[in-house]
C-alpha cells in the first residue's frame, strides 16, 4: 500500500529542518571548540602569573618571618641591656642610700650635745 502524497511532503520538509539543524548544531560546536581553546590558552597564561605571584608572596612571608625574628632578637637584646643597667642604678642607689643614711646618722649623733639636766 503506498503512502499518501502528503506524507512524502512533510517527511521532505522535516529531513530538510533536521539537516539544516544539524549544520546549525555543527557550526555552534565549532565555534565552542575555538571559544575553549581560546579560554584553555588564557587560562593557561594566568596560571602561569598566578604560580609567579604565589612564589613572590611566599618569598616576602620568608622574608617578613625572618625580620621579625631579628627584630624580637633585637628587642630581646635590648630588653636585656635595659634590665641590667637597670639593676646597676638600683644597686648604686642603695648603696648610696645607705651611705648617706649612715652620715646622717653620724651627723646627728656627733652634732647632738648632751642634755644637762637641771638638779633640783
Amino acid at each position: 500500500m503506498p503512502a499518501p502524497e502528503n506524507w512524502y511532503w512533510v517527511t521532505g520538509i522535516a529531513a530538510g529542518m533536521f539537516i539544516l539543524v544539524m549544520i546549525g548544531t555543527l557550526a555552534l560546536l565549532a565555534v565552542l571548540i575555538r571559544v575553549l581553546l581560546d579560554l584553555q590558552a588564557r587560562i593557561k597564561s594566568l596560571t602561569a602569573r598566578i604560580e609567579k605571584v604565589s612564589d613572590r608572596v611566599e618569598e616576602v612571608a620568608i622574608q617578613a618571618k625572618d625580620l621579625t625574628q631579628s627584630v624580637g632578637g633585637r628587642v630581646k637584646s635590648i630588653a636585656g641591656t635595659v634590665d641590667d643597667a637597670t639593676q646597676r642604678i638600683a644597686q648604686r642607689v642603695e648603696l648610696a642610700s645607705t651611705v648617706l643614711l649612715i652620715a646622717t646618722t653620724a651627723a646627728k649623733m656627733i652634732g647632738r650635745k648632751p642634755k644637762r639636766g637641771k638638779s633640783r
